[in-house]
This record gives structure tokens, C-alpha cells and sequence, in this order.
């Protein structure tokens, strides 16, 4: 029974949150303008190779964060782990920020080239958009410890009214303020209230007792090197596969170029 509810809460959550993420478009590309939306696609191309720096750790979590309500770890063995997590991320996530801030520039000039928006509106930008894709990174950590213990249905709960809150609470504020750093600097909110979230509820979940606060095991996590090594070359070939294409075209085609082809797939 429980495993029919996850399956179901799975397939609701993530159809509602595909509907959201389709469904204000056409205001996104009326406020902001087709060169804009390229941008927004670049950026999530940019967002699916960044899963490589994940390393496969977020299915790893998934599975020892199943493994303990299995009864396979302590309380305080499941802390440490999901601490050494946590500081591995934090790290991943850090560098995410720190180097598309200072690639941005390169980004705008080399990469995309002209694209016909203002230079500076699409440095200001792609340097907000690396605080988004370093809270995305952080968002998939947690969401895989949830996953593992087995709270799909409140997760699904949570990431359809955070992905009402993405989409349409950027619809709304583009269409007061039509720039696409403002866009970019709503989602990167976002990201942070869902990390947050997420967070939160995650540590509750693994709560103990006691003054006594487990730190980082990182042996702990270097014991499972293998699980989330194998998990990475899944996900390079997954990217091999899927997402080739998409950042070869950012490079060839002009924003609005791209922004077409996007819309299109």
C-alpha cells in the first residue's frame, strides 16, 4: 500500500510540477522576449551537466537513508553520514557559485556571443544564476534523503507548491518587472526556501536525543565511494546521451535561436 501511495504521489508531483514549468511560458517570452528565454534554456542545459558534480552522491543518500528505516543504521550513524552529505555539497555548491560568477563573463562574451540583450543584463544574470544552480544541487541532496525515507508523498506535497511558487510567482513579477535578472533572482530565492524546507524537515525526521550531536563520518562515506562512483557514470552517460546536443546548439545558434529550438523539444 505504501508503495502504490509513493508511486502515485510521484507521478502527481512531478506531472504538476512539468505543468508549471510549461505553462507561464508564453508570459516569460512576451515580458521578457525570446533572447531572454534562450538564456533561461541555456541555463538549464547549464543545470543538467552540473549533475555530473553531484557524483552520484544523491541516489547514494537515497539508498542509506532506506537502508535506516530498514534498520540497517543507527540514529546517530544515518547523522553523521547525512552530515559528511552535507559538507561534501556544501563544498560542490560553493565552488558552483564561486565559478559561474567568475566564468560569467566569459560565458556571455565567448559562449553565447551576440545574442542581442544587453551585455550587462546578461552578466547581472547568468552571476545570479549560479546561486540558483548551486541551492538546485543543494535541493537534490535532501530530496533524496527523503526519497529514502520513503516521505514521497509529503515531498511531492511540498515541491508541487514550491513549483507553483517558481513559476508562477516569476510570471507575476515579470510582468511588473520585465528583466531577466529578475527572473533569475526569484528562482535563486526560490532555491533557497526549498533548501531550507528541506532542510529542515530532513533533520527532524533524524532527530535523536541527547546533547551528544553526532559530527561528519566521513569514513563512513568513503566506505560507500563505490555505490555513488557507479551512480556517476550513469548519470555521464545519461548527459552523453541527452544533453550533447543542447549545449553544442547553445554554442552555435543565438539566443533567440536557441530559445526557439528549446521550445520546440
Amino acid at each position: 500500500m505504501a508503495l502504490k501511495r509513493n508511486l502515485i504521489a510521484n507521478y502527481v508531483g512531478q506531472g504538476w510540477a512539468a505543468v508549471m514549468g510549461v505553462l507561464f511560458i508564453p508570459v516569460y517570452i512576451h515580458q521578457l522576449g525570446i533572447g531572454a528565454w534562450g538564456l533561461v534554456a541555456f541555463v538549464s542545459t547549464l543545470q543538467a551537466w552540473l549533475l555530473l558534480l553531484d557524483l552520484g552522491l544523491t541516489p547514494t543518500i537515497s539508498r542509506e537513508m532506506a537502508r535506516y528505516t530498514g534498520g540497517q543504521h543507527t540514529p546517530a550513524s544515518i547523522l553523521g553520514l547525512l552530515r559528511a552529505f552535507e559538507t561534501v555539497y556544501l563544498g560542490i555548491a560553493l565552488l558552483v557559485c564561486i565559478g559561474v560568477a567568475v566564468a560569467a563573463g566569459w560565458i556571455a562574451e565567448w559562449w553565447l556571443g551576440d545574442d542581442g540583450l544587453p551585455k550587462a543584463h546578461v552578466l547581472a544574470a547568468l552571476q545570479i544564476s549560479g546561486v540558483l544552480l548551486a541551492g538546485r544541487l543543494l535541493e537534490q541532496s535532501y530530496r533524496g534523503a527523503l526519497r529514502g525515507l520513503q516521505r514521497q508523498v509529503w515531498l511531492n506535497v511540498v515541491d508541487g507548491a514550491l513549483a507553483t511558487l517558481r513559476w508562477g510567482g516569476a510570471a507575476l513579477l515579470v510582468s511588473f518587472l520585465p528583466k531577466v535578472e529578475a527572473f533569475f533572482a526569484w528562482h535563486a530565492g526560490i532555491s533557497i526556501l526549498s533548501v531550507a524546507v528541506l532542510y529542515r524537515k530532513t533533520h527532524r525526521l533524524l532527530a535523536i536525543s541527547g546533547k551528544q550531536k553526532p559530527h561528519a563520518d566521513f569514513r563512513l562515506l568513503w566506505s560507500i565511494r563505490h555505490i555513488s562512483g557507479g551512480m556517476a557514470m550513469i548519470t555521464l552517460l545519461a548527459l552523453l546521451l541527452t544533453q550533447v546536443d543542447k549545449l553544442l546548439l547553445s554554442k552555435l545558434l543565438t539566443l533567440d535561436m536557441d530559445r526557439q529550438r528549446s521550445h520546440r523539444s
